[in-house]
């Protein structure tokens, strides 16, 4: 340090000596200071692109990450070919989850320097976000043909490999993760996810808890445990993970869901419901969550709550009845309008043997409308006439 002040004092013009000033005043965490000596650097040589490159570092550890993109940009600017700024930039962006530019300047990155497995890596982990599974697999495999050894990237393939749905492939990769690097907690986790989807339960079971094991505060991993103890009809022990869950991440919607599941299981019906609610309160758009407090709402005989939730089963992804949406020409019916001398048609989108259990209950429908259709299959016919004018 001493040096480089001997050096401004005998040259207050020296650009390079104020830059190699303020990486030391860094090093030190002396951040105001370093600051101070970057923005001199450059204010004597505003073209020295590494004075840029090394203010944008810092401001980015000060935590202002909008002067520190700038900078970034000026370095660019100064010299197009400078790939540590690029990479530097797709890393801000791709933290503040700007996916889409975090992506084109990792192209760039690679462009300018094609060897560098850390931008595959990371364009990978983009391209997952983005949810373009193939192309985050070609990523990937481009940082392990770069990097043999690198772990992270074995996990990020499998993880790839397992969203489109190559599941063999998948557990190799995770394995190999592993095999490279035991303290990959995540890769475990990702392990027992496959296993759980190749039917392998008791193996899924013990890499989750090799996952917890790895990393204790793991609340995705402790989650997925409980999938699987839940899918093993060990409903206690699931709900029992869906607990320790939500106590490390208590914003964790889907989990106040499943753990909502569990009870129901366990004939907790009512707790269930109050277990789906926070979910719900959480995360509205939740739509299981939704479905899930319909199907429950109904079973205690809540009917108005029950019905007005049972319309968010065409916005799941996944549920026990969800089928092919039938799509008619007539408008669908939910009750909010008058009917009055109107025709409606009823019919059944669950299993065959609940058709005439509603049909008895719609004779309500005498009230409202000048008539019903039910449209069935010709067996359950015969219950038609009791029950629909």
């Amino acid at each position: 340090m001493a040096g480089y002040d001997q050096a401004i004092a005998l040259r207050p013009d020296y650009a390079h000596a104020f830059c190699n000033r303020a990486v030391v005043l860094g090093q030190m965490k002396k951040f105001p200071e370093a600051l101070a000596s970057y923005d001199r650097a450059i204010e004597i040589d505003s073209t020295d692109v590494l004075a840029h490159y090394n203010r944008g570092l810092l401001l980015n550890g000060m935590g202002q990450g909008n002067a520190a993109l700038a900078s970034f940009d000026n370095a660019i600017a100064r010299s197009v070919d400078y790939f540590p700024a690029h990479f530097a930039r797709a890393a801000m962006l791709q933290a503040r989850g700007q996916w889409t530019a975090s992506l084109a300047s990792y192209d760039s990155t690679i462009t300018l320097d094609p060897g560098n497995s850390a931008a595959h890596y990371n364009r990978g982990t983009v391209l997952k976000q983005l949810e373009q599974w193939a192309d985050a697999l070609a990523s990937y495999d481009c940082a392990i043909s770069l990097d043999e050894g690198f772990a992270r990237a074995h996990e990020g393939r499998a993880e790839a490999l397992e969203r489109l749905n190559r599941l063999p492939e998948a557990l190799d990769s995770y394995d190999r993760a592993i095999a490279i690097d035991p303290r990959v907690g995540g890769a475990y986790d990702g392990r027992g996810v496959v296993l759980q989807k190749l039917g392998r339960l008791s193996e899924a079971l013990s890499s989750h808890d090799q996952a917890i094991a790895a990393k204790s505060d793991d609340s995705q991993a402790y989650f997925n445990r409980g999938t699987v103890l839940a899918e093993l009809r060990d409903f206690k022990e699931a709900l029992a993970s869906y607990d320790q869950a939500i106590s490390i991440k208590p914003g964790f919607a889907d989990a106040y869901v499943n753990r909502a599941n569990a009870l129901e299981a366990i004939g907790s019906t009512r707790e269930a419901i109050a277990s789906v609610k926070q979910g719900i309160a959480l995360d509205a758009q939740l739509a299981e969550g939704h479905f899930n407090l319909a199907l429950m709402s109904l079973k205690v005989g809540d009917l108005l709550a029950g019905w007005s939730s049972y319309e968010w089963r065409w916005r799941a992804k996944s549920g026990p009845i969800f089928r092919e949406r039938r799509v008619w020409r007539q408008p669908l019916w939910i009750g909010g309008n008058d009917i009055a001398g109107r025709t409606i048609l009823l019919y059944g989108e669950q299993v065959s043997e609940t058709h005439c259990s509603f049909v008895a209950m719609s004779s309500w429908s005498r009230n409202w409308a000048h008539g019903s259709c039910w449209r069935c299959r010709s067996r359950w016919w015969p219950c038609a006439p009791r029950s629909v004018v």
